[in-house]
């Protein structure tokens, strides 16, 4: 059984990868993100790996959206011959988009921290594509949010761990014990101001709730579920 762990940026992720490399191994990990950040390919990559590439791996973790992983010939047989174990975290997407602004603003290596440092959180908050998470999971353009609680276990960011670790529990009787939560935001600020919901004005909250609503269902039906 092939884990595939889509990587929804700023949703609880680091913390699960660090559960996957414990279990797996970091070498046993496909990684999918930009390589000039220590990746082994890019999402655009991976669609060429072939299965001789996955040989001896377990996992396959990172920034790779369904879509990404399906356009990989071999990853989809396998999922299709159910050999393929998919589970994630999502998060509310206002604050989503909050940590971004945070992660980007106090990393200087990040391709768009030249951009982003010199725009205010709301202009930032209001540009951003609309339910991000959900077309990060979805398989097609007709894709329901049932469809995706079918094929995979997604959890909340706050039970994320608690689903990670039942699931490995129950199916491979590992006992995942003393994760740390990551949290490279507070990391890189070094007790700079970091941003909250606090500092955006109603209205703005407002828009974007609508903006996201297909985000704001899938977060609250991962909570219901969990």
């Amino acid at each position: 059984m092939l884990i595939y762990f889509p990587h929804i940026p700023k949703a609880g992720g680091q913390t699960l990868l660090q559960c996957l490399y414990r279990i797996f191994g970091y070498q046993q990990c496909i990684k999918v993100w930009d390589p000039n950040f220590g990746a082994d390919v890019s999402p655009k990559g991976f669609r060429d790996f072939n299965e001789n590439q996955f040989e001896g791996m377990s996992a396959v973790v990172g920034h790779l959206s369904l879509r990404n992983f399906f356009a990989n010939n071999y990853a989809r047989n396998q999922f299709e011959n159910g050999n393929v174990k998919i589970l994630t975290s999502v998060r509310n997407p206002i604050e989503r988009i909050i940590s971004l602004y945070n992660f980007i603003v106090f990393n200087e290596r990040h391709p768009d921290y030249e951009v982003t440092k010199k725009i205010s959180l709301v202009d930032f908050a209001i540009n951003q594509p609309a339910n991000f998470q959900y077309n990060f999971l979805r398989t097609d353009d007709k894709s329901t949010l049932n469809r995706i609680f079918e094929i995979m276990d997604v959890f909340p960011v706050e039970k994320s761990i608690d689903g990670f670790s039942k699931y490995f529990e129950e199916t491979r009787d590992i006992i995942i014990e003393g994760l740390e939560i990551q949290n490279r935001s507070i990391d890189r600020a070094k007790g700079g101001k970091l941003l909250s919901c606090n500092d955006l004005p109603r209205d703005v909250v407002f828009e974007l709730k609508e903006k996201h609503k297909i985000d704001f269902n899938l977060y609250s039906k991962s909570r219901v579920r969990a």
